[in-house]
């Protein structure tokens, strides 16, 4: 775990206290600022896809296992997740991403097989799965738009490797 600060323009390696994720890569971290904390979900390792989810406090330098209640997205990497504000609470938004066949996949091999995962999560309130219009896709970026909440959705790969230069809009 490392943290950057852009008044220093510096990295520094820390040492958090307790379990930590194994490592991943591909996967998609928010912060939440009701908590203060840092989400992650997901991502690719070398046992295969995940679905867990972790909370980072920056505070105590920690890591914690969460073990969200209900039904849990797919397993996945090249997801995207943002922090959605609203007036009867916030919540994390959690699209799209890939999933593989095998756990030795790598997503951008041409001699392996994966498949897009085409759904919209939303976390903290209360775990759902939404239609979502877009093609299925990963590597996508979504950030909140601005003060009418609308979260904006851009690019991305599809599953036959196509990259899009699309632009979506989802006003949660």
């Amino acid at each position: 775990t490392w943290a950057y600060d852009p008044t220093a323009n510096t990295w520094t390696l820390l040492h958090p206290a307790g379990s930590v994720p194994s490592a991943r890569d591909l996967t998609a971290m928010v912060y939440d600022p009701p908590t203060a904390k840092m989400i992650l979900f997901g991502g690719h390792s070398t046992s295969g896809d995940l679905n867990d989810t972790w909370a980072y406090d920056p505070a105590a330098d920690s890591w914690t296992h969460l073990n969200p209640s209900g039904t849990l997205p797919s397993a996945r990497r090249g997801h995207a997740m943002v922090y959605v504000y609203a007036q009867s609470g916030g919540k994390v938004l959690l699209f799209d991403g890939t999933q593989g066949t095998s756990p030795t996949e790598q997503v951008f091999d041409d001699t392996d097989e994966f498949y897009s995962v085409e759904d919209l999560w939303q976390y903290l309130t209360t775990h759902q799965s939404y239609p979502l219009a877009p093609p299925p896709c990963e590597g996508e970026t979504v950030v909140l738009g601005g003060s009418s909440g609308e979260v904006i959705m851009f690019g991305g790969i599809g599953s036959d490797g196509t990259p899009f230069g699309d632009t979506w809009a989802y006003t949660p």
